[in-house]
């Protein structure tokens, strides 16, 4: 297991700011006071702090990045929505040309 390493006070405004204090994925805007916007780290290692691996999340898409971690990765790193992703990897799954394979 990885060692969590606080991100500092500093860096955490730093990337809310970069962001317009919107959650990096749905682009909603939350209340700071209310509910705060979450720093992910995109790579999942919790000691790995570099600006470029950071990014502001609502609670419910940082709470969606533990069951989508792959096709969130893919987003942050490649831009490619959640939704086409896990089409994508259904058919890659599930299909042989036109036909689909049954689930075991």
């Amino acid at each position: 297991m990885l060692k969590r390493i606080n991100v500092p006070k500093k860096l955490v405004k730093k990337i809310k700011l970069k962001y317009n204090y919107l959650c990096g994925y749905c682009k909603s805007i939350k209340d700071e006071k209310m509910m705060p916007l979450q720093i992910h780290h995109i790579n999942d290692n919790p000691s790995d702090n570099r600006e470029d691996n950071l990014i502001p999340l609502c609670i419910s898409c940082h709470r969606k990045t533990q069951v989508y971690k792959v096709e969130f990765r893919q987003f942050f790193i490649l831009g490619t929505p959640i939704k086409e992703l896990k089409t994508q990897i259904y058919k890659e799954k599930y299909c042989v040309g036109n036909y689909f394979l049954a689930q075991l």
